[in-house]
């Protein structure tokens, strides 16, 4: 059976968190697994540190684990938003369903015997370690082509529900509060779109596309909301460069035409 293997065709790293010198080494289950990188850990209260560390694919915790709680350091993993997504296998001898529905509540990804035959626990490590990277690799994929989006509004109510519109449409959402932020905001990061609100303190939302589009020369596009009827504001907004202006508030229709409508990133214009 071919090996799991890293992405680019590396050995896949087991991480073993076991701190009883005693007990049967995965090592010797395992030995002639060539696609296999076996990094023990026998001092659990560095088991995150370690993780973070030595980047593994796969970890195998021990669930009597002498100096900590396993089922605590296992909601621990699980917290930390670089390892929450990390396959945790738990092995034990013990056989009681309560200790497996514990570990399972806790965030267990995979629970076994130590009893059982070493080609199982091979296979489970494999399967689990192909999982995880494809995983990874869908993430990627998804964050590379998610929408980036600058709401800005003096209101953080409106911000608020924006954005929540926004990222149940997969979105990736940063905020501003008055024009000022907005020009720095898109002059720090490219964003595909820029909901606008016309008037605020600091900087309105004229004055800041006027900004960006003369001085900066971004292209990003930029939709200005207002609460006003939009033809009374819709020469102001055509003198500054803005793209489109909208009344609020804002339906999670109008939002999946605007992404529709908008489909690139910003970018700088030649000078």
């Amino acid at each position: 059976m071919p090996g799991a293997g890293q992405a680019g065709g590396g050995p896949t790293r087991l991480l073993v968190i076991d701190d009883d010198p005693t007990s049967a080494g995965v090592g010797e289950l395992l030995a002639g697994a060539s696609d296999l990188e076996i990094l023990p850990c026998s001092a659990p209260v560095q088991a995150l540190p370690e993780t973070l560390r030595t980047r593994p694919t796969v970890v195998l915790l021990e669930l009597a684990l002498k100096t900590v709680d396993s089922l605590v350091l296992l909601r621990f993993l699980r917290g930390h938003p670089e390892t929450r997504e990390l396959p945790v296998l738990v092995w034990t001898a013990w056989e009681e369903p309560s200790r497996r529905a514990a570990a399972f509540t806790a965030g267990a990804t995979d629970y076994f015997l130590k009893s059982v035959p070493s080609v199982e626990l091979l296979a489970r490590v494999r399967y689990h370690a192909r999982a995880y990277q494809a995983f990874r690799a869908l993430a990627a994929l998804s964050a590379s082509t998610r929408r980036r989006v600058l709401v800005v509004d003096d209101d953080r109510i409106n911000r608020v529900v924006l954005t929540d519109m926004l990222e149940s449409l997969d979105c990736e959402v940063a905020t501003a509060e008055n024009g000022r932020q907005a020009v720095e905001a898109v002059l720090s990061g490219p964003f595909d779109l820029v909901l606008m609100d016309c008037e605020m303190p600091v900087m309105n939302g004229f004055d800041a596309a006027c900004l960006l589009r003369t001085q900066h020369r971004r292209t990003v596009p930029i939709v200005a909301l207002t609460g006003h009827e939009s033809s009374r504001v819709g020469e102001r907004c055509t003198q500054a460069g803005i793209d489109e202006v909208l009344t609020k508030p804002l339906s999670e229709e109008t939002l999946r035409r605007l992404l529709a409508k908008w489909p690139g990133s910003e970018t700088e214009q030649p000078l």
